[in-house]
């Protein structure tokens, strides 16, 4: 199961789970519709969870978002046996933290540098330990390193 999730935008980054193996870069600033859709063409996920729209105080960030979750929607017509998932930034992106993603394995560092990468693992963690399309080993296995991280407490 390929599961690849995105936060889109001016740079718009991707996290891929593939074989067991979490990978995540991004694309921008410059655009790249055109880039965003050879992308999922070639990485082919099973589920594609992507950032939906919430209104926030950037025109600009509000503008090119939408026109990137267009072209991830576009992709997904196109691809019907693909499982289509909007998460909300707030939520992924506060339960996600840099902490949790550290204690995984997945921050990439410099901070400011990956942030649209690590924006994106964000979302592929939230949807992990809180979907049930999320494969169930892998979301135990994240869930007993988090439970670690909150009390300390090896299972």
């Amino acid at each position: 199961m390929k599961i690849l999730a995105i936060d889109p935008g001016g740079t718009t980054g991707f996290a891929l789970y593939s074989v067991g193996v979490v990978t995540a870069d991004q694309l921008g600033p410059d655009d790249h519709h055109w880039r965003l859709e050879r992308r999922l063409d070639n990485l082919r996920p099973s589920v594609l969870i992507y950032e939906r729209f919430e209104h926030r105080n950037a025109p600009f960030a509000k503008l090119i978002s939408n026109e990137y979750i267009g072209v991830i929607k576009c992709w997904a017509q196109k691809n019907p046996e693909v499982k289509l998932v909007a998460q909300g930034s707030s939520q992924a992106k506060h339960w996600a933290t840099d902490d949790k993603l550290a204690a995984l394995g997945l921050l990439l560092k410099p901070l400011t540098k990956n942030r649209n990468a690590n924006d994106a693992t964000r979302h592929f963690v939230y949807f992990v330990c809180h979907n049930r399309r999320a494969p169930r080993e892998l979301r135990e296995k994240y869930m007993d390193i988090l439970r670690e991280l909150v009390t300390g407490e090896v299972r």
